[in-house]
């Protein structure tokens, strides 16, 4: 069982994570078109903290997650809130077959920097995006290792926000715009508070 299987009972129980999901969906509904982006996937749903925000302003959302106990946890929260738009889908962008529908965004948040080839996935989510559909995509900035606990290891240690730019546009994105959603602010495993500046790219197909 991985980390995030382990971590999905009590996943919501964290404050912070909770205020993560509030603030970086306020930075998106800013963004999105309710009139067009109607169909939305949630790349690393989780538990649906940032789906659960944005759901109001879409058709459907299409909650997406690699760990199956997070996606139970979230459809106990479907059933129990009687959310009828909202759909759970097991599925992994860096080595899952396309899925053969299209999306009017794909957003999601702290996920990427768990995704080992960034290039490639922000490929396969291009594909995936109607034309003049976009992608909003929240992720730390590049910090220096001690954002995470000791047991879980990242890919990447957040993101140059050109170098990320550079890779939506080499993706096929175009009219790329990066704004700062939230700075969180917490301690690290040696007990200093630092401020994790997280950033909301922006960009369409």
């Amino acid at each position: 069982m991985d980390f995030f299987d382990r971590l999905a009972k009590d996943f919501d129980l964290e404050p912070l994570r909770v205020e993560l999901a509030s603030k970086v969906g306020d930075s998106m509904i800013q963004v999105l078109s309710p009139a067009t982006e109607r169909q939305i996937m949630d790349y690393g749903a989780g538990t649906g903290l940032l789906t659960f925000k944005i759901q109001p302003y879409a058709a459907s959302i299409t909650a997406v997650d690699t760990s199956p106990n997070m996606l139970e946890v979230l459809r106990e929260k479907i059933a129990q809130n009687r959310v009828p738009n909202i759909q759970t889908l097991l599925w992994n962008v860096e080595t899952d077959p396309l899925l053969s529908y299209s999306f009017d965004a794909i957003i999601g948040s702290m996920v990427m920097h768990h995704i080992g080839d960034t290039q490639n996935a922000l490929n396969r989510f291009h594909a995936m995006i109607v034309d003049g559909g976009r992608i909003l995509l929240a992720d730390l900035d590049p910090e220096e290792g001690d954002f995470h606990p000791p047991d879980i290891i990242p890919h990447h240690q957040g993101f140059d926000r050109d170098v990320f730019g550079n890779c939506l546009a080499r993706a096929g994105f175009v009219d790329i715009q990066f704004s700062t959603a939230y700075v969180i602010q917490k301690p690290t495993a040696a007990g200093i508070v630092k401020e994790y500046p997280v950033f909301l790219a922006v960009a369409q197909k």
